[in-house]
């Protein structure tokens, strides 16, 4: 996939790859907007960074694998980043907005 990116720009792969991700990154928002109307992402959540956020924790995934960084490790680590983001917008499973303050 990262060939495309650093494809040049004159041969079309790269604005097709990014058509992709933005189409990508628009359904995300739509998921997470979902869930903020069901009640299950707090309400003051910005749903097109939280998208960007988890698309780069997928991002960093492939680069480790590019990388042949240990792929037991990075899991570990975008499993992490992941359930920080998440529990970041997650309201408390009553509905509330998690704060018992």
């Amino acid at each position: 996939m990262f060939q495309f990116y650093v494809a040049p720009p004159n041969g079309g792969m790269t604005a097709e790859v990014r058509e992709h991700a933005l189409s990508l990154m628009h359904r995300m928002v739509g998921v997470i907007d979902r869930g903020k109307k069901e009640g299950v992402i707090r309400g003051d959540v910005d749903s097109e960074s939280t998208a960007w956020k988890l698309t780069a924790i997928y991002w960093f995934r492939d680069v480790s694998r590019l990388l042949g960084l240990d792929p037991a490790t990075m899991t570990k680590t975008a499993r992490e980043l992941r359930e920080e983001v998440l529990g970041g917008i997650a309201t408390g499973v009553d509905g509330s907005d998690g704060d018992d303050a």
